[in-house]
């Protein structure tokens, strides 16, 4: 493999000094007026395989012009789509950036990342209960994605509660009554949980509150649980749930008791992921738009980066209408 060039070749090619190279290639408003020497170092840049030394770069300006991520990568289709907008939109702004994946905390990515003198932090945290990141344990700037408000630090808030509430809002509004909740865990998926009573109670609906979770982890752990729960299921005429994963190992287990979707019970799906689509009937669901995530952290971070006071963002995900839910049918 060929040596990459250096500012000094591309010095000795060009006549110009490696101070005008480095203004030139650095984009810096200070770069000379006229064009063609500005095309001629980015020619011979290009031409000698210059790669830019972001270390060097650090040392220079007091920035390393590198961005840490910190997030789960257990549902790989979702925070795939939402890391790559981050990263998109802060690469435009000639930052990299680097993931690590952290499912529980945050803690120690958040220590590696201070020890590499990032320019600031981006942390997603898609679940309720994670342990929050400790604003005094950060002296740069930092941006958290989460459900709820972080303390103390700016953040991007995924609203779940509003979301599932208005689901539920849609369900009731469809005639239903008798609709229940479903999860794996309630404790990852508390907002979701709170919308769904919200809603029930406000429609005056609180004695019809029923909760499930399957407390497995296994794909399969919630349609077992429907089957278990007979009886409380073939009363349900809706079923509320925490994911689209979920709904459908719950259509599943309602297939199984002999009942049919959504002719005698409409389900909901949260996250809109290729489940959503490829299961029959396709699943009504939330969807967040995660590739719109990136840009908006990408300001708020460069935002306190620069100084400027930040606000806290929200993000309410929207329902996506398909095939498994319809209008509560009359029983026998």
């Amino acid at each position: 493999m060929a040596r990459a060039g250096s500012l000094r070749d591309i010095s000795r090619e060009t006549g110009y000094s490696m101070a005008t190279i480095s203004v030139v290639l650095d984009d810096s408003p200070y770069c000379c007026d006229n064009d063609t020497p500005r095309q001629k170092i980015r020619d011979a840049a290009k031409r000698l395989g210059y790669r830019p030394n972001y270390f060097g770069k650090a040392l220079r300006n007091q920035q390393s012009r590198i961005i840490g991520l910190i997030g789960p990568m257990n549902t790989p289709e979702n925070h795939t789509r939402q890391y790559r907008g981050i990263q998109a939109a802060l690469r435009e702004k000639g930052y990299v950036t680097v993931l690590i994946h952290s499912e529980e905390d945050a803690d120690r990515a958040i220590k590696e990342f201070l020890g590499i003198h990032v320019d600031g932090i981006v942390v997603s945290q898609d679940r309720d209960g994670r342990r929050d990141v400790k604003a005094d344990m950060v002296d740069i700037p930092v941006v958290v994605i989460g459900p709820r408000p972080a303390p103390g630090l700016c953040s991007l808030i995924i609203d779940k509660k509003a979301a599932t509430k208005r689901v539920t809002e849609y369900l009731i509004h469809l005639g239903h009554r008798r609709i229940c909740f479903v999860t794996r865990v309630i404790g990852y998926n508390r907002t979701k949980y709170e919308g769904y009573v919200e809603a029930m109670e406000e429609a005056g609906l609180k004695t019809e509150v029923r909760a499930f979770e399957s407390l497995n982890q296994d794909v399969m752990g919630c349609g077992l649980l429907v089957g278990r729960n007979g009886d409380a299921f073939r009363r349900a005429t809706a079923v509320v749930t925490s994911g689209d994963q979920v709904a459908v190992e719950v259509l599943r287990g309602l297939n199984e008791l002999g009942m049919s979707v959504p002719r005698d019970c409409s389900i909901t799906g949260y996250s809109d992921s290729w489940s959503a689509i490829s299961v029959s009937p396709s699943l009504t669901t939330l969807h967040t738009p995660r590739e719109d995530i990136g840009p908006i952290v990408a300001k708020m971070l460069l935002g306190l980066i620069a100084g400027k006071k930040v606000r806290n963002r929200s993000m309410v995900p929207e329902i996506v209408i398909r095939e498994s839910t319809a209008p509560q049918r009359l029983r026998d």
